[in-house]
């Protein structure tokens, strides 16, 4: 207490002074660091496929079993139009046997993706799409773009592709050829129809282009036409 007169220690006791804000230390943060990578903790290949559990594998499979095995798996590249190629990726070979890692060595080679496999499905294909054609008393063939890379006539190309489909069918089962209006179709039509007894036709989306670019081909459209583009812009 200073040295007051008595009044004015009555008046200090009174009022006092005002109390000190205490401050609060602040906690220091623990830092939690996440252990380091080692070489135990990081997950390989062949670390992913000891770590997935196995069905129960009794030695070698069987021919037949080998047989269903590898088509299947090239079914799904030819399907999807996957590249031969990733079969071999690491992890799409542990993809396909991750249920059973021992399956592994039944994976078929990217050289069998593209040769006898290949073949025998296409084969296959070949001779379900022919029991259908036998099955349909009419088939109708569309196409856009026919070209040869031996310079053929386009009514030569397409003719041996309707007659493919004919001796496949084993009947003259094609009776409509749909292509472009393209004046070289156009003109083959005319060999299509003297040759075979069957009816040729454009796509009536592209008449419907060549319509348009008759029309607009008119001097006082034609000028019409390029102001609302440039009205446009």
């Amino acid at each position: 207490m200073p040295n007051l007169d008595e009044a004015e220690q009555t008046k200090w006791r009174r009022f006092g002074e005002p109390p000190k804000k205490q401050r609060r230390k602040r906690k220091k943060r623990s830092t939690t660091r996440s252990p380091e990578a080692t070489q135990e903790s990081v997950m390989t290949i062949s670390r992913m496929s000891q770590s997935q559990p196995t069905m129960s594998f009794v030695g070698n499979i069987g021919h037949k079993e080998k047989k269903r095995f590898q088509p299947a798996i090239a079914r799904i590249f030819y399907a999807a139009g996957l590249p031969f190629r990733a079969i071999e990726v690491p992890r799409m070979r542990h993809a396909l046997t991750s249920l059973q890692p021992d399956m592994e060595r039944y994976l078929l080679p990217r050289k069998a993706l593209a040769g006898h496999l290949l073949t025998e499905e296409y084969h296959l294909k070949k001779n379900e799409l022919i029991a259908r054609l036998r099955d349909e008393p009419i088939v109708g063939l569309v196409s856009d773009g026919w070209s040869s890379i031996s310079k053929d006539m386009a009514a030569e190309e397409v003719g041996s592709v309707i007659d493919d489909i004919n001796l496949a069918a084993g009947k003259s089962a094609v009776k409509s050829v749909t292509t472009d209006n393209a004046p070289v179709m156009q003109k083959a039509w005319e060999g299509l129809e003297r040759e075979r007894t069957l009816s040729c036709n454009g796509r009536s989306s592209h008449a419907l282009n060549l319509i348009l670019e008759e029309v607009l081909s008119v001097p006082w459209l034609e000028s019409v036409f390029s102001k609302s583009v440039t009205l446009s812009k």
